[in-house]
C-alpha cells in the first residue's frame, strides 16, 4: 500500500472517528459534571476537557472502521499538545505528534520514520479534540454511542513519561 493510499485511508478513518465523537457528545446530553472542589484550598478539579494529560481507548466496532485506538495526550506549559495514538490489530502501528516541536513520526511502514506534522495533525488532532469534547460531562465508566463507538479506560491527569512522545532511538 503506498503512502498516498495510507493517508487517504487514515483521513477517512479520522473523519468517521470525529463524527462518532460528535455523536457521542450529543448523546451525552448534560449529564453530571466534575463536581465541586469540596470546599477548600481552591484546588483544580480536573475533567477531560481541562486536563493537561489524558489517556483513553476508542473501540470502534463498525464494519468499515473497526479498530482499537489508544490515545495518550500531554499538554506542555505553552498549551501545545503532544499525542501518541496506538492503532492495534493485525497492522498495528503508532503515530506520535509533538505539538511544540511540530514533528511527527510513525511506524506504519514497519520502520520508524519522520512524517509531515501538519498533514498528520490535521488527521489526528480533530479526532482527539472530538473525543475530548465528547467527554465533557464524563465522571466515570465508559462512554458508548449508538453508532458502535466506545470510549473506555479514561484516565484524567495520568503520569505520562515524555518518552511516550518520542520515537525509539
Amino acid at each position: 500500500m503506498n503512502k498516498n493510499t495510507m493517508y487517504a485511508l487514515v483521513a477517512v478513518l479520522v473523519i468517521v472517528i470525529v463524527i462518532a465523537g460528535v455523536v457521542i457528545y450529543m448523546y451525552m446530553g448534560t449529564g453530571g459534571g466534575g463536581g465541586g472542589g469540596g470546599g477548600g484550598g481552591g484546588e483544580t478539579v480536573y475533567v477531560p476537557t481541562n486536563a493537561t494529560s489524558l489517556s483513553f481507548t476508542v473501540v470502534d466496532t463498525r464494519a468499515d472502521t473497526a479498530g482499537t485506538y489508544n490515545y495518550y495526550a500531554k499538554e506542555d506549559s505553552n498549551g501545545d499538545w503532544s499525542l501518541r495514538i496506538e492503532v492495534t490489530g493485525d497492522q498495528g502501528y503508532v503515530y506520535i505528534l509533538d505539538g511544540a516541536g511540530h514533528k511527527a513520526w510513525t511506524n506504519s511502514t514497519g520502520t520508524w520514520e519522520e512524517v509531515d506534522f501538519t498533514q498528520n495533525w490535521d488527521y489526528w488532532g480533530p479526532a482527539f479534540e472530538g473525543f475530548k469534547d465528547s467527554m465533557a460531562h464524563w465522571t466515570s465508566g465508559d462512554i458508548t454511542s449508538i453508532q458502535g463507538v466506545t470510549i473506555t479506560n479514561i484516565k484524567v491527569q495520568p503520569e505520562l513519561a515524555d518518552s511516550l512522545f518520542q520515537p525509539p532511538a
